[in-house]
C-alpha cells in the first residue's frame, strides 16, 4: 500500500484497522494515534496504517461520529497486511454475524504476522475461528460474555492486553494505546516507546498482566 522503502529505511509495517457500524472510536484512535507518533518519532513512515470495511464509511457506537474508509474488504482483500486490528463497540456483535467480515479476517490471518482486537473487537475475530485455543482478553464487562459464547477460548480477563502467539488482544479503551505501545516497543525499541508514551502523555506502558 505504499511505495519502495528508500535507501537505508526499513519497509513499514502494513497496519489494517477493520471498522464497521458500531465501532468504538477510541479503540481505533488510540492505537492509530500511538502509530502516527512512532513515525514522527523515527522521521520515517514505520507503520502504514488504513482502514479496511464493508462500505465506504463506518460510523461510530453513537452515529454522531463517521469516518471514510480507506479500502472496502473487497479491494483489500488481496492485499497481505502484516498487522490487522480489530476494534469493539456495541456493533461488533453485528459483525460478527456478517460472513462478509469474519471471511476477510480468515483470509488476512493467513498472512498476517499480527492479528490483534481492542475490547470488544475479541468477539469478532472469535467468530472468524481464528482465536481458537488462544488465551485472549476483553473488556471486564463483556468477559463473561466472551467466555460464555466462545467457551473454546481461554479468556485472561484481568490483564490489560495478553500476547498468545501472533494474536494481541486488549481489554479496550485506553488498553488500546497499551497494546500499541507494546507492539512499537517491540518493533522499534523501548527507547521509542517511551518518547511515544512521552508524546501522548500516558504512561510509558502498562504491563499486561496489571489487573484491570
Amino acid at each position: 500500500m505504499t511505495g519502495a522503502p528508500k535507501n537505508g529505511e526499513i519497509a513499514p509495517i502494513g497496519v489494517a484497522f477493520l471498522v464497521f457500524d458500531g465501532f468504538q472510536p477510541i479503540d481505533l484512535s488510540g492505537p492509530w494515534q500511538a502509530f502516527a507518533t512512532a513515525n514522527d518519532e523515527l522521521g520515517q513512515v514505520r507503520y502504514a496504517l488504513s482502514t479496511c470495511g464493508l462500505a465506504d464509511t463506518a460510523s461510530t457506537t453513537d452515529g454522531g461520529l463517521r469516518i471514510l474508509v480507506d479500502h472496502t474488504l473487497d479491494a483489500s482483500s488481496a492485499t497481505a497486511f502484516h498487522t490487522v486490528v480489530v476494534p469493539g463497540g456495541e456493533g461488533v456483535h453485528a459483525a460478527s454475524r456478517d460472513s462478509a467480515f469474519t471471511r476477510w479476517l480468515r483470509h488476512q490471518d493467513t498472512r498476517s504476522q499480527r492479528t490483534c482486537s481492542v475490547c470488544a473487537g475479541a468477539f469478532l475475530l472469535a467468530a472468524a475461528g481464528v482465536l481458537d485455543g488462544q488465551s485472549v482478553t476483553t473488556h471486564w464487562r463483556t468477559a463473561d460474555r466472551l467466555r460464555r459464547d466462545y467457551p473454546q477460548l481461554d479468556v485472561a480477563d484481568e490483564r490489560i492486553f495478553h500476547e498468545s502467539g501472533k494474536y494481541w488482544t486488549a481489554a479496550g479503551v485506553t488498553a488500546g494505546i497499551d497494546l500499541a505501545l507494546g507492539l512499537i516497543e517491540r518493533d522499534c525499541g523501548e527507547l521509542i516507546a517511551q518518547r511515544v508514551a512521552r508524546r501522548l502523555v500516558v504512561y510509558l506502558r502498562r504491563s499486561g498482566d496489571q489487573r484491570q
